[in-house]
C-alpha cells in the first residue's frame, strides 16, 4: 500500500514539473518572425510619383516594424535601367519588389527572373476588386509574374499657338493619320539651308518602338503572334504602317532626339509643334513652363482603320531569387 501511495506521489511530481516546464516554455515566443529588410526598385518619373512611394514605404513600415523596405529610384531609360537588373543579377542582389515596365514582363519575366505571383493572387481577398486585365498584363504562359497598377498613356500633344502661326484651327488637332501627316508637313519651320528648327511632330531617331507601335495597332496589324510566338511585322497592313511611319522621315519634318531621354524631346524644349509624350512628362513640363497650360492641347487617339493609341504599364513584380518573397508580398497591396 505505502509503495502504491509512493508511486502515485511520484507520478504528481513528475506531472507537476512537467507542466511547470511547459508552462515556461510557453512564456518564450516561439513564432515571433525575425526582422527583415526588402528592397524595392522603383523607375523614375516625377517627384510626385517619387515622393509618394517613399512615404507608402514608410507608411507599410509604420504598420508592420518587423518589414523595412528600402526604396530605390533607377533611371527613367528602359536601358540604364536594364543595366541597372544585369549587374543585379550578377552580383546576387536583385530587388525583391520591382515596379516594371511592361516591356520587361516579356524580356525578363519570361526567362525566369521574376517570380509567379499566382499563389499569392489566388489567396488574395481583395483580388475581385480588380479589373482581370491588371493580371493578365503580367501573365506569361498561364502565370501571373506581374500585376498592372499604373497605366501609362502616350498623348498626342500640341501647341496652339504654332498651329495659330501655320493658320490652323487651334481647337481642332488631327484626328488621322492624314491629317497628321498634312499639319506636320505645315507646321514645320526650317532655316535659309533648309534644316528644321521647329518639328512639326517629333520622330524618335533611336528607341523608336513606341512611337511606331500605336500605327500597326490602328491600321490593324500586330506585333506578336502571341500564339506561335513570332513577329507579324511582313503582314501587309504592318508594312502599310511602316511605310506610312517612314514617309513622315523621308519629309523631313522632325529633330532627331533619343526617345528614352524624356529631356531631350524637342517639344519640352519648345523646338516642336506636335509629339507623342508620357502624361508625367506633361507634368513635368507644365511644371517647369507654367505659362504653357493653356497653349498645350491635347489630341484624341488618331485612327486608320481603329482608333488606338499606345498605354504602357507599370507592374509589381517580386524577384524569383528573392529569399522574403511572402514579406515582398504584404508589401505589394500595402504599397497602393
Amino acid at each position: 500500500m505505502k509503495i502504491r501511495i509512493l508511486f502515485i506521489e511520484l507520478l504528481l511530481v513528475i506531472a507537476v514539473i512537467g507542466a511547470v516546464s511547459a508552462g515556461g516554455k510557453q512564456e518564450q515566443p516561439t513564432d515571433k518572425k525575425e526582422a527583415v529588410k526588402i528592397a524595392f526598385w522603383i523607375p523614375g518619373s516625377d517627384k510626385v510619383s517619387e515622393d509618394y512611394f517613399y512615404q507608402a514605404a514608410k507608411d507599410f513600415t509604420t504598420r508592420n516594424p518587423r518589414i523595412q523596405v528600402e526604396v530605390t529610384i533607377l533611371p527613367p531609360a528602359a536601358p540604364d535601367i536594364n543595366t541597372k537588373l544585369n549587374a543585379a543579377k550578377l552580383s546576387n542582389t536583385y530587388p525583391d519588389v520591382f515596379s516594371s515596365f511592361i516591356v520587361f514582363i516579356g524580356a525578363r519575366g519570361t526567362r525566369g527572373e521574376f517570380a509567379d505571383l499566382t499563389p499569392f493572387i489566388e489567396k488574395w481577398p481583395e483580388k475581385d476588386d480588380f479589373y482581370s486585365s491588371s493580371f493578365e498584363l503580367g501573365k506569361y504562359k498561364g502565370k501571373i509574374y506581374g500585376i498592372s497598377y499604373f497605366p501609362a498613356p502616350e498623348i498626342l500633344v500640341y501647341r496652339k499657338d504654332f498651329f495659330k502661326e501655320a493658320g490652323l484651327d487651334p481647337e481642332r488637332p488631327p484626328r488621322n493619320w492624314d491629317e497628321l501627316e498634312a499639319y506636320a508637313l505645315k507646321l514645320t519651320k526650317r532655316d535659309a539651308n533648309n534644316n528644321v528648327v521647329r518639328a512639326g511632330l517629333d520622330i524618335p531617331a533611336i528607341n523608336p518602338e513606341v512611337f511606331i507601335k500605336p500605327f500597326l495597332w490602328q491600321n490593324g496589324a500586330a506585333v506578336l503572334d502571341e500564339e506561335k510566338e513570332l513577329p507579324t511585322l511582313d503582314d501587309p497592313k504592318a508594312l502599310e504602317a511602316f511605310q506610312y511611319v517612314k514617309r513622315l522621315i523621308d519629309a523631313k519634318i522632325s529633330i532627331p532626339y533619343d526617345y528614352q531621354k524624356k529631356s531631350d524631346i524637342p517639344f519640352v524644349k519648345g523646338n516642336a509643334a506636335m509629339s507623342f509624350i508620357m502624361a508625367s512628362t506633361i507634368t513635368n513640363t507644365l511644371k517647369a513652363n507654367p505659362q504653357l497650360r493653356d497653349i498645350i492641347g491635347f489630341a484624341p487617339p488618331l485612327e486608320k482603320r481603329k482608333k488606338v493609341p499606345f498605354t504602357g504599364h507599370r507592374l509589381f513584380t517580386i524577384g524569383a531569387t528573392s529569399k522574403y518573397k511572402n514579406e515582398a508580398w504584404e508589401f505589394i497591396p500595402g504599397a497602393t
